[in-house]
């Protein structure tokens, strides 16, 4: 007689499809690899196509990448377990290239039109995260390139395509994903000083790659009665923040609004999400809950003058933790934002001080309770140094899995720190060499994209831009 509880029992081998569909839903990629080892029906359930596309999705939303980074229909499956094994493969790379430098599966270089011109103005690389678009300011031109996908198998001879260019008179530019996530969208701030102050406007621009042929499209501005010493902008949504000396304005690009007032302080950098903003002062930080914006720039005429100034009382002050009473003398403040901002990653930051040849790093969180009212604190993260006897310049900071990633240079090389954010993994800390150069290259030259190990930066001659490739391929020979 059959036992009625083993008859009930399910067969987990023998389960539907797209049972096994969502429970690799919950799996990392390495672990749905490590399935293929066990039986025959969980081995072919890994090579499904599905399976990849939606942990690439999940890929996406967790490091904050650019999705069109990934052109699907052009990627085989070994592509994409290739791209999704991206934060797994960059952990064990610095975690074996701490003491030597990492051997490039590709360096390549391509030339702009813009650096045959000596004319020195602000110049700046961003690697849209992705690894696949970078975003170039010039000699004033903006330009987007294609540098390709990064792929297990790689052609004899990538392809740099140019997408797009268009003069923009800018001394920065930062790069945002649109909340359709298909667009990139950029802040254009004006080089300064300017001849005439009418003519000094931030322009807000958006360029669709996908399309079939992609141009920058200036989609709002705002222009400047006066000249002001901009201080630090970010883009939050369709609101952008701009800082000022003490002033402080919203803009929404959508609809024209805006709240502009006083602080009564001067900061060194700015945090935002959607609900509130984050000023950090050299004593302690203040806390301002995004106000109703209501008045129209057009009415006057879309000008960064404040009119009567508004005063506004922050909402918290909240003071540095972990026995740090201030910020006596900061090199600069650094943390997630621009491209991260309002994104799923902790609201961190960092405080870089220097000290004879070395860096110090005091890293801080925005912790957020989840009561009624809104309330934030400061939680002291950790502390490290690393030695930069002459590296003054820090890139904007990357996330790649669980880990915040730092890079620096200095006239040895290009550096990078890799810190685990939970600190439950093995690799704690890491700080490795990437590649070597004879001569100090800017921060504002040199842009990493740990998640597909790619590094880009402008050459110390400044004739050419190096586009490095630090994951090992397999490469494909156009002759065969």
């Amino acid at each position: 007689m059959t036992n009625r509880c083993d008859s009930q029992k399910l067969d987990f081998a023998h389960l539907p499809l797209d049972i096994y569909v969502s429970i690799f839903q919950f799996l990392s990629p390495s672990d749905v690899i490590a399935l293929r080892k066990t039986c025959k029906t969980l081995c072919s359930a890994t090579f499904l196509r599905v399976v990849w596309l939606t942990a690439l999705d999940r890929m996406c939303l967790d490091n904050t990448l650019y999705r069109p980074s990934f052109p699907l229909e052009e990627m085989s499956l070994d592509d994409l377990e290739y791209a999704l094994m991206g934060p797994k493969r960059w952990n064990s790379l610095v975690k074996e290239c701490v003491s030597q430098l990492p051997s490039p599966t590709h360096t390549t270089t391509f030339v702009s039109d813009e650096l045959a011109d000596n004319v020195i103005m602000p110049q700046e690389l961003f690697l849209v995260p992705g690894g696949r678009f970078l975003m170039a300011l010039l000699r004033g031109y903006l330009s987007l390139w294609d540098l390709g996908c990064v792929c297990a198998v790689k052609p004899k001879q990538p392809e740099r395509r140019l997408v797009a260019r268009q003069w923009v008179d800018s001394s920065l530019c930062t790069s945002h994903p649109s909340s359709n996530g298909s667009t990139l969208k950029i802040l254009a701030v004006p080089s300064y000083p300017t001849i005439d102050p009418n003519k000094a406007i931030f322009n807000v621009l958006e360029i669709t790659p996908s399309n079939s042929s992609p141009v920058f499209q200036i989609i709002a501005s705002l222009s400047m009665d006066e000249f002001y010493g901009i201080d630090y902008s970010t883009v939050c949504g369709d609101i952008i923040a701009i800082v000022y000396g003490p002033t402080i304005k919203l803009w929404d690009t959508k609809t024209n609004k805006s709240a502009t007032w006083n602080t009564n302080r001067t900061s060194r950098q700015i945090l935002m999400n959607e609900d509130f903003i984050v000023l950090l002062h050299d004593e302690n930080c203040t806390v301002w809950k995004v106000p109703e914006l209501s008045e129209d720039v057009r009415s006057r005429p879309q000008s960064m003058l404040p009119g009567p100034m508004a005063r506004m009382e922050p909402l918290q002050v909240l003071e540095y933790g972990g026995g740090v009473l201030g910020l006596p003398d900061p090199l600069c403040c650094n943390g997630l934002y621009d491209w991260y901002t309002d994104s799923p990653q902790p609201l961190w930051f960092d405080v870089v001080e220097e000290r004879g040849t070395t860096l110090n790093f005091s890293r801080f969180e925005v912790a957020c309770n989840t009561h009624t009212p809104l309330r934030l604190s400061i939680e002291p993260i950790s502390t490290f140094q690393v030695d930069a006897p002459d590296g003054r310049t820090i890139a904007p900071y990357r996330v790649c899995g669980e880990c915040l990633v730092v890079t620096w240079c200095s006239s040895g090389g290009i550096h990078c720190h890799t810190e685990h954010t939970t600190k439950t993994d093995a690799i704690q800390d890491h700080v490795t060499i990437l590649c070597a150069t004879d001569r100090l290259v800017s921060q504002y030259v040199i842009s990493l994209c740990p998640v597909a190990g790619r590094l880009v930066y402008l050459s110390p001659s400044g004739r050419d831009i190096q586009v490095v490739d630090l994951f090992p391929t397999r490469v494909l020979n156009d002759d065969r």
